[in-house]
């Protein structure tokens, strides 16, 4: 019962100090010294880092995923058209097998090849990237910076309860100062110093015990922060470096691809014209009403006119002269 009523008695006098010292009604002993300022400081960095590195992780493995779809919907599509077994209509195939923006049959079949070529590679890739490449990244991100920080956050328990501790000398001091001051009797006073000289001293010795605490504990967090920064930029480094590296893989079936069916921003606009639509129906009636005595090789060379057709709606779009012609 005892025990009880002191454990009161110390909580009602931290609670006046307290409510006084808000209201301005009572002095207060700062309890703040500039280390403990920093070590709260970078508590609040390492708390912003953990989020931000597990919300990047996230956004990392989302894109992954999706270019993993993404590249498995276009390897699924090609393989299949440009086999001609296609659900779409194996328009792919008739387009390759016909020739097409120049290209000879030969030529134009060893580009369906090479396009299936790639997209298969890209499939891989993406697969090997948001695969082996992402479990590594995320593995070691997790076991050299998220689960070390987790655990420096878990010694600041320790602190906390120091600092606490701190809190709860400093308001025992003032409230024994501020009642020593107040005191009605030379005995009453009396009494009173002594309960400051013994808050004094102990507030003193938690102060010192809490001082060397964070200057411990500021090394520790310095050193783990410098690791946790160089840690994440070569991981980073390293998981993008990797995708870039793997990626190139893909792109060693580009370049005749891209000589031949990529276009600038001039062409597609030739391309999706409607005078070039016009000059295509124009051809392909006129390839209609001589369709009952054409060749095979007739048939061929009309296609290769349309390509031509499209070569001659896109000058007549774009007059415009191009940046590699000399100034007259």
């Amino acid at each position: 019962m005892a025990a009880m009523v002191d454990k009161f008695k110390v909580f009602q006098r931290r609670t006046t100090q307290k409510v006084m010292q808000q209201m301005g009604l009572a002095d207060k002993t700062s309890d703040d010294s500039q280390a403990q300022q920093g070590f709260e400081t970078m508590g609040v960095f390492e708390a912003q880092l953990k989020s931000n590195v597990l919300a990047s992780n996230s956004s990392i493995e989302k894109l992954c995923i999706s270019q993993a779809n993404l590249s498995s919907k276009v390897d699924s599509y090609f393989r299949t058209e440009l086999t001609g077994e296609g659900e779409y209509g194996g328009e792919m195939f008739e387009f390759f097998s016909n020739g097409h923006n120049g290209a000879n049959q030969k030529d134009s079949q060893m580009h369906a090849s090479l396009l299936q070529e790639a997209c298969e590679e890209f499939y891989h890739v993406c697969n090997e990237i948001g695969g082996v490449a992402l479990r590594g990244l995320m593995h070691q991100l997790d076991e050299l910076v998220l689960r070390p920080i987790s655990k420096d956050e878990e010694l600041n328990q320790n602190t906390k309860e120091l600092i606490e501790e701190k809190k709860s000398a400093t308001l025992d001091y003032d409230a024994y100062r501020r009642s020593a001051n107040a005191a009605s009797s030379p005995v009453e006073q009396d009494r009173l110093e002594h309960k400051v000289k013994l808050s004094k001293d102990k507030l003193e010795n938690v102060s010192r015990r809490l001082a060397d605490h964070i200057t411990l504990r500021n090394q520790v967090r310095c050193k783990l922060l410098i690791h946790s920064v160089l840690t994440l930029i070569q991981k980073y480094n390293a998981f993008f470096a990797s995708a870039s590296a793997i990626m190139k893989t893909a792109d060693s079936r580009l370049g005749p691809l891209l000589d031949v069916y990529q276009m600038d921003e001039g062409k597609l606009m030739s391309l999706l014209s409607t005078d070039y639509f016009k000059q295509q129906q124009q051809q392909q009636q006129q390839a209609n009403n001589y369709n009952h005595v054409s060749s095979p090789t007739d048939s061929r060379n009309r296609m290769q006119n349309a390509d031509s057709l499209f070569a001659e709606a896109e000058r007549q779009q774009s007059p415009v002269k191009s940046h590699t012609s000399k100034p007259s």
